[in-house]
């Protein structure tokens, strides 16, 4: 079997070791992320580092890189203690692709890239309107991760929107550029051990 030794990552290139660490996760779905901060300015990020934290209280979890540069989302999640999470179907890949670059404080990705932003109700947090299931979030919880100077913010969902009957998105991920359509495969019972 072939390897590579954590001396083989200190030679690669920082783009090529950021995207084989990315992919050994595996395929995820990425989500859209929405944030307004105090000065009314909308954002919508790309995320795919989003994972369940527990059913009760309802929480996600979404992780960020270092807080050395500016994070917009992230800011703006403590700043004001809202979010939203939306997923778009896989004809949207292109778009969602698109939230990650890098774009001025004053400016809306919404715009930019001709998404919709929408409210329901009375959140604080735009919503992708073109998304077929959306999360209203709210911050409960911040943990550093002192080793790399990541963070990880644990959100509770505090409402879930979706249209028509609840489709589970079938856009995936995997490392910093590939998308990936998923199809159903199979549904079993729930695991309990085999009696002889």
């Amino acid at each position: 079997m072939k390897k590579f030794t954590n001396n083989d990552f200190e030679k690669m290139d920082k783009r090529e070791r950021a995207n084989l660490m990315n992919q050994l996760s595996g395929y995820k779905s990425p989500g859209l992320i929405g944030t307004k901060n105090s000065d009314g300015v909308e954002n919508v990020a790309v995320f795919s580092n989003i994972f369940h934290l527990g059913s009760d209280p309802s929480l996600i979890g979404i992780f960020f890189r270092p807080p050395t540069v500016e994070r917009h989302s992230f800011e703006n999640i403590l700043e004001t203690g809202f979010a939203s999470l939306n997923y778009l179907d896989s004809s949207f890949y292109k778009k969602v692709h698109l939230t990650s670059a890098r774009y001025e404080r004053n400016e809306s990705e919404f715009r930019a890239l001709g998404l919709s932003p929408t409210y329901y109700e009375n959140s604080f947090a735009p919503f992708v309107q073109e998304a077929h299931l959306s999360l209203d979030l709210k911050l409960r919880e911040r943990v550093d991760i002192e080793i790399n100077g990541t963070v990880i913010l644990a959100l509770e969902i505090l409402n879930i929107y979706f249209k028509e009957e609840m489709k589970i998105p079938n856009l995936c991920s995997l490392g910093l550029d590939q998308y990936f359509k998923t199809s159903f495969l199979d549904k079993l019972a729930y695991a309990k051990k085999e009696v002889s």
